[in-house]
């Protein structure tokens, strides 16, 4: 299966789950004793899902469906932040940007940027998740770069059609 997104240079695929990739894990690098009853930090990762939507629908329902979904997972919705965007993928599909702030969790403050693109009855969703600490600048363009390399199924078809015409 080809990769749905194009993940940053420094994941590694995830053998576990399908369209999965991780940052290097840098907790294994600390001396043993530093790690001692310390909580692990969040490392980066990002999952590609797809999902057939039932329509008519549009993008904005599904992203303020998904909103409400993570809303009620969140155990202090009123420190919970979210913002939407527009964003452009690199084939010129419109999508939305959705960057979500939780509440401190164990030590935690997880971070998402979310892509939703809708392509006739298909939901493609990319789901970068990092902890708050890391979010800096430069990363965040990074990011960004990257998920507009978000790609729709009908793009999935193309590129395995030229993958077996180049093996042939």
């Amino acid at each position: 299966m080809c990769a749905w997104i194009t993940p940053p240079e420094d994941f590694q695929p995830d053998e576990a789950q399908e369209q999965t990739w991780k940052a290097v894990d840098t907790t294994q690098l600390l001396d043993p004793v530093l790690q001692f009853g310390r909580e692990a930090p969040l490392r980066p990762n990002l999952r590609v899902l797809r999902e057939k939507v039932q329509l008519p629908t549009d993008i904005d329902l599904l992203v303020v469906q998904y909103c409400r979904t993570l809303g009620e997972h969140v155990s202090s919705p009123e420190n919970f932040d979210i913002s939407v965007t527009d964003i452009t993928f690199e084939d010129q599909a419109e999508g939305r940007l959705l960057h979500a702030f939780f509440p401190d969790t164990k030590g935690t403050n997880p971070v998402q940027s979310i892509a939703f693109r809708l392509d006739e009855d298909q939901l493609t969703t990319a789901i970068f998740t990092t902890e708050k600490s890391l979010v800096t600048p430069d990363n965040m363009l990074e990011m960004g770069q990257v998920l507009r390399t978000l790609q729709g199924p009908n793009q999935d078809t193309n590129q395995n059609t030229n993958q077996e015409e180049q093996k042939a």
